[in-house]
């Protein structure tokens, strides 16, 4: 299933200044979550992976929150998130060990 939370983060990002949210697959489903993003009007290519994140993501702005959601995205909100990248980095730890 794909997720799209109400981070809300106002920052440019190439030469879009809006709030910006998160949407990933809740089971780290990268072809789903690239398919979905397509759908959308995102490119694949726009997806993203870093070590304070490391879950498969896209960043969206609010109009594509809403057409996320309107094409059966569940929205979250932002302490949800917290929540499931925090369960995810522990699951990570817990693998490297």
């Amino acid at each position: 299933m794909i997720l799209v939370d109400n981070y809300g983060a106002r920052k440019r990002i190439g030469r879009l200044f809006c709030s910006w949210n998160h949407m990933f697959s809740d089971e780290d489903n990268h072809a789903e979550l690239r398919a979905f993003a397509k759908q959308i009007g995102l490119d694949p290519r726009w997806a993203q992976k870093r070590k304070t994140f490391p879950t498969l993501h896209f960043d969206v702005s609010e109009s594509k929150r809403r057409k996320a959601i309107a094409a059966g995205a569940r929205a979250i909100t932002v302490q949800e998130f917290r929540w499931r990248l925090k369960m995810e980095m522990q699951k990570r730890k817990r693998v490297r060990i």
